[in-house]
């Protein structure tokens, strides 16, 4: 019965001898109907971009059927299963004083594997975020958000070992940012402070649990118009409080940056930060870090249907591994997204990871991370989308018995009533 309802409310006909399979998903076929019904309520956005969308209630829900070669990400004895995800989500945002914002948002991320039911996890995540603006040269952003979630196998910064299932955890953030001087004025200063907490809840791992401060300032400068050059000053601290860990990786980190950001014409706009990071462990024993570091994104729109976007970043990352006090993250990422139609859109995405573990042995760990992954979107209406994907994904070590690869299929669709705003309000234009 489950598989005919899905067949006849999303029209996947894959999903017809899934049968009892389905039954644990009663509770969000109730919350599809839900957020169906809420999003005919979505009031017009008053910009093209959605972070600016007015007041309202925004729903949104995907669904999706996946096929995965190799769940566990190891290199023998592989095992391959079918998933089913729902993605819910709602966002509520009020405008008061026509210059302040409040926003509240969840958004969840339901898995239920055919055969490897231990793999199933529930995933949530709320923010609130208010935004004032007490006078035309100062913004001030709060915000707090809470994730209950699981840890994706083979993922970089993920531990070794395949236990029985994936590690889980809960993290806690608070948030302020101050910005004094207005987007076109010649000098501009940003402060930003968090708090986070991350403790984990599952396979022996509550060691790895551990509090992070982060203090940053950036100084901006305008020399031309929509061309800001930066200075940028970063203090951070990661607390690991629970002393029955291997190895405790209590630290401090210092950065400073160099770089420039600049939005020149219609083509090109991007983000270049280049500097020094410091990483000192508290431990006398264990190595501490001290190299370069860097965050760069470039958007280039070779056509008005056409864009592409690359990233680059190198930075210092919390280890999980009982043999290394950190490790050096560098990471390159190619998006292409290029629209055939109104109603066809392609997206290619190339994602290139190297981690680089500091070990405290002779044992060397050096990982390679690549994803490779091609995406269809049909757009039924400017806010339904069906989507059709492929993934590769793979790990090459110099630590012996960790690399693998792995093929994923997806079949989902989607409806959002933020793109139905944002369709509503071009229509009246």
């Amino acid at each position: 019965m489950c598989g005919g309802l899905l067949h006849d409310k999303l029209e996947w006909g894959v999903l017809m001898h899934l049968g009892g399979w389905c039954s644990g998903f009663v509770k969000p076929l109730l919350v599809v109907a839900f957020f169906l019904v809420l999003s005919s309520n979505a009031d017009a956005y008053t910009d093209d971009e959605k972070e600016k969308l007015g007041p309202g209630i925004y729903p949104a829900i995907g669904g999706s059927y996946e096929f995965d070669d190799n769940i566990y990400r190891v290199d023998e004895d592989q095992v391959s299963d079918e998933l089913l995800q729902f993605k819910p989500s709602l966002t509520i945002k009020q405008i008061f004083r026509k210059r302040h914002t409040i926003e509240a948002s969840y958004f969840g991320d339901w898995f239920r594997y055919k055969d490897f039911k231990d793999e199933d996890f529930d995933d949530h995540y709320l923010d609130l975020v208010v935004k004032l603006k007490p006078t035309k040269k100062l913004q001030i952003k709060l915000s707090g958000d809470y994730a209950s979630a699981h840890e994706l196998r083979g993922s970089s910064g993920t531990r070794l070992s395949t236990s029985q299932e994936p590690d889980s955890w809960w993290g806690d953030r608070l948030l302020a940012e101050i910005m004094y001087g207005k987007i076109d004025s010649k000098n501009q200063v940003l402060v930003n402070y968090e708090m986070y907490r991350r403790r984990y809840t599952n396979n022996a791992q509550e060691p790895r649990s551990r509090d992070r401060q982060i203090l940053t300032a950036t100084y901006f400068h305008n020399r031309k118009k929509k061309t800001r050059f930066l200075l940028e000053g970063g203090y951070k601290t990661f607390d690991y409080f629970d002393k029955s860990a291997p190895l405790d990786l209590t630290s401090i980190e210092l950065s400073i940056l160099l770089g420039i950001k600049w939005d020149v014409t219609d083509k090109t706009s991007g983000e270049f930060k280049i500097g020094y990071l410091v990483k000192d462990i508290e431990d006398p024993e264990l190595p501490d870090y001290a190299g370069w570091s860097m965050k760069s994104e470039v958007a280039w729109k070779i056509r008005t249907y056409s864009e592409l976007t690359l990233e680059l970043a190198r930075m210092t990352k919390e280890s999980p591994h009982t043999i290394a006090s950190y490790y050096v993250s560098s990471q390159l990422t190619l998006d292409w997204d290029h629209e055939f139609s109104e109603k066809l859109e392609f997206i290619g995405d190339l994602a290139y990871l190297n981690d680089d573990y500091k070990t405290i042995s002779d044992t060397e760990r050096n990982d390679n991370l690549l994803d490779l992954s091609a995406k269809l979107i049909f757009k039924i209406r400017p806010w339904l989308h069906l989507t059709g994907r492929y993934l590769y994904t793979s790990r090459n070590s110099t630590f012996p018995g960790i690399d693998y690869k792995a093929n994923i299929f997806s079949l989902s669709i989607t409806m959002d009533s933020m793109e139905k705003a944002i369709a509503d309000r071009k229509a009246k234009e």
